[in-house]
């Protein structure tokens, strides 16, 4: 089930509180303006659309709900307290043992409710800002960095090649820090990969992307974080070089994976990301999405995030920041 929800950026500042939503605080930092460039540049993704005169957002203010057991096939929607019954006061979870958490109806309810709904996006009917220069990935991401906490030559690449591979890995050289050879599963094609350099390392969502969908706002380093960003196993993919380079800088309005196993999965993590760091979506990515996810015949009801898994991504984000230089 998908919501969408207007917003309008021209109406009057009257604020209609309807929900009482969850918090974070953002550990993005923005760049300041650089008055140099004046002239709005086209930065238009090759082979994708660009964000032109609206936007969507993933709503993260989302309803609270009472915890009363609704049917999964039903969308979760709020609760009017003053028309529900009274209701048994609910068992403290801290005070249960696991399995009697675990196998409490209403608790489970309530927790899968509380969480962010991936598919509830938000319509704004305004003009996003834009970016001022033109994507330049070195100029803007950098390049793969080597972790200053660990006493490893790993880049960021050997370092995913070593976490995806489900053998261990061999090494070109002696200095064991350029990975040549492994068993890496392309979840995109479904192939098996045994050599590296059959490999290509996936943003994805990519930087391009995610550059005019927002990073072009944040200084640089964050967009280094974003570029080198280890803290799920989603956001950089192993892939063949094929396929990356099939998918180019496309969102699912130009590419979608071969794979059909994996195609919602693929959807739900880019969401995922799109939420995490606060992304905007254009209007085709948007329609694109939710035709992918009837055609894929996707169970919407696992397209959600818990709310502590956000505040856990966002929290080792801001962490991880200073293992890229700023500028």
């Amino acid at each position: 089930m998908l919501f969408c929800s207007k917003h309008r950026s021209k109406s009057s500042a009257l604020l209609l509180m309807l929900f009482v939503g969850l918090s974070f605080a953002t550990p993005f930092a923005t760049a300041q303006q650089d008055t140099s460039h004046n002239s709005i540049i086209d930065t238009t993704a090759a082979n994708d659309t660009a964000i032109v005169d609206d936007f969507y957002t993933i709503d993260e203010v989302q309803p609270t709900f009472a915890p009363v057991v609704q049917s999964p096939e039903q969308p979760l929607q709020p609760v009017d307290q003053s028309q529900q019954e009274v209701q048994q006061p609910q068992p403290d979870p801290r005070n249960m043992s696991p399995l009697e958490a675990l196998s409490n109806r209403q608790f489970v309810e309530y927790a899968r409710a509380v969480a962010v709904n991936l598919l509830r996006w938000t319509y704004h009917e305004q003009t996003p800002s834009r970016p001022t220069m033109k994507y330049d990935r070195k100029l803007h991401f950098g390049r793969w960095i080597n972790d200053p906490n660990d006493q490893t030559c790993y880049n960021t690449r050997a370092r995913v090649l070593i976490r995806d591979s489900e053998t261990q890995v061999s090494f070109k050289d002696t200095n064991h820090c350029v990975v040549e050879k492994g068993r890496w599963a392309d979840p995109y094609a479904g192939d098996v990969l045994r050599e590296s350099k059959q490999i290509q390392i996936d943003h994805m969502v990519p930087l391009k992307n995610a550059y005019i969908s927002g990073a072009w706002e944040w200084n640089f380093q964050t967009r280094c974080t974003y570029a080198n960003y280890m803290g799920n196993k989603f956001h950089l993919i192993t892939a063949s070089g094929h396929e990356n380079m099939s998918k180019g800088d496309g969102t699912p309005e130009k590419y979608i994976p071969p794979n059909q196993n994996y195609r919602c999965e693929y959807l739900e993590n880019w969401l995922k990301i799109k939420l995490i760091w606060k992304l905007k979506m254009a209007r085709g990515e948007v329609d694109a999405i939710r035709q992918a996810i009837q055609e894929s015949g996707c169970d919407g009801r696992k397209f959600r995030m818990s709310s502590l898994e956000l505040k856990r991504q966002r929290q080792m984000i801001y962490e991880n920041r200073y293992n890229c230089p700023a500028r």
